[in-house]
């Protein structure tokens, strides 16, 4: 379970206390609605400030997923990433296992969007590499 923000901003645009405010309102709904504090985080449009692990370190965050390959890049394994001085992993993505990419920008259809995912998802097993499936509310 993760954090994607509240209003899905560019934390980018937004001053380090509007980014910890996003964070934490959606973690406390989180926390309200299963009773279980979330461990992951993951930026709106994967546009991480340089101060983000600090604050997710400050509030329990133990993971991460704003590294990402592109769309149309070839498969890579993905293996995750121990960041020492945050005690945070760095769980790395692709454009390919987000919906909103899928389904809002490339506009492909459920059928198209099945495959792909599963074809990723394969690759991923086949390789030992990690799975990171983002999935929105709409």
């Amino acid at each position: 379970m993760a954090v994607h923000s509240y209003t899905h901003p560019d934390y980018k645009k937004l001053t380090k206390q509007e980014v910890e405010t996003e964070i934490l309102k959606t973690k406390n709904i989180i926390e309200k609605i299963t009773k279980q504090s979330p461990k992951g985080h993951r930026s709106p449009y994967w546009r991480k400030p340089d101060y983000l692990y600090k604050l997710l370190e400050k509030h329990g965050i133990k993971w991460n997923s704003d590294i990402f390959t592109k769309f149309n890049s070839k498969p890579t394994i993905f293996r995750p990433k121990y960041i020492e001085e945050y005690k945070i992993w760095e769980f790395p993505s692709s454009e390919k296992l987000d919906d909103w990419t899928c389904f809002l920008t490339k506009v492909l259809n459920n059928d198209r969007v099945t495959k792909l995912w599963l074809s990723e998802i394969d690759y991923q097993l086949e390789n030992n590499g990690i799975i990171v499936l983002t999935l929105h509310s709409f």
